[in-house]
Order: structure tokens, then sequence, then C-alpha cells
């Protein structure tokens, strides 16, 4: 009986969306701020926010209205078609000054949202390039994904020989656009 309830209240934990503007427009505003340099695509905004379960429909429309009407985010037209949000001075003042307000689990969890759709959304853009270096007693795999020539994301993988990196190399070149979007999945 005990085991049940505790699974229903981490079953409402894990789907929790915040029930006042406030903190949904913290996290629009924090959202914006952190994942894109500022500027987020309107279409990114709401799939990463309502699409993925993070923030209600109702919430995100309205909470859009008041920053906008209150000059805390502007919009803008990229071209036709597409339109995106940016802060304004007003709004990165909100957002550095009240971030705390959040609870780190929303804050991440909105993140975490937006990395996975952002690397999914740049997939395509992504080049990953493999170098192998020989060291006495190990080898090491440096793998490097690059988006539009600017090195976003590396690791390094210490592997036993030659033959285990090369092996890895390999696979990693087979599907080089998932290793990004698969290692956010698993973080």
């Amino acid at each position: 009986m005990e085991v049940k309830i505790l699974e229903n209240k981490i079953s409402e934990m894990a789907s929790f969306e915040p029930k006042d503007l406030i903190t949904v427009k913290l996290l629009i505003c924090y959202l914006i701020y952190n994942l894109n340099n500022n500027e987020l695509n309107s279409e990114f905004l709401y799939d990463i926010s309502v699409n993925y379960g993070n923030i209600s429909y109702f919430y995100y429309n309205e909470a859009i209205d008041e920053l906008i009407k209150n000059d805390t985010i502007i919009s803008k037209f990229e071209d036709e078609e597409n339109m995106s949000f940016s802060l304004t001075d007003k709004g990165i003042d909100f957002i550095t000054e009240f971030k705390s307000y959040l609870s780190i689990s929303l804050r991440n969890r909105i993140m975490y949202s937006g990395m996975k759709y952002m690397s999914k959304i740049n997939n395509e853009e992504n080049v990953v390039k493999t170098e192998i270096q020989e060291k006495e007693d190990c080898c090491y795999l440096n793998v490097i994904i690059y988006k539009k020539e600017k090195e976003v994301f590396s690791f390094n993988l210490s592997v036993k020989n030659k033959s285990q990196a090369v092996l890895l190399s390999e696979k990693i070149n087979l599907n080089p656009k998932a290793i990004y979007s698969n290692f956010v999945d698993l973080i």
C-alpha cells in the first residue's frame, strides 16, 4: 500500500507543470536566456515548453502575452514565416535577479528538454570528427562535434590499444549524426 502511494507521488512529481504565472514567465525567460544566446525561434520555444510537457498551453500563451506587453521579451520575424523571441534588457535583469526562485529541478528539466530538442534540430548541421592518439600504455580516441565549423562538444575515450580505438571510431562514423543526440539522451 505504501509503495503504491509513493509510486503515485513520484509519478505526479515527474509530470509537474507549474501552476502559477510568475514561475511560467521565469521558465520561459530562463530558457530563452540560456539555450540559444538570448534568441529562440518561437516554434522551438513552444515545442520545448508545451509539447515536451513542461508548461501548460494556457499558461504558456498567457505568459508570452504578458512578457511581450511588459517589454520583457520582444518578438521579431526572421522571415515571412518564422518568428523568434529574445529578452530585452529588462528581461535579462528579470531572469538574472529572480532565477533563484525557480527550483533547480525545474531549471534542469526545462534545460534538458531544450538541449534534447535542439540536438534533434541541429543534428543535420553537426559534423563529427574522430582522432586517435597513441600513448605508451593506452590509446585516446578524441571525438569532436562541430556545428558550422565551431566546436560544440568534445570528449576523449581512453582505450587499451589502437585496434580498440579504430573499432570505436568506425562505429561512431557509421552514424556520426546520432552521437550528440544520443549523448544528450543519456544525461
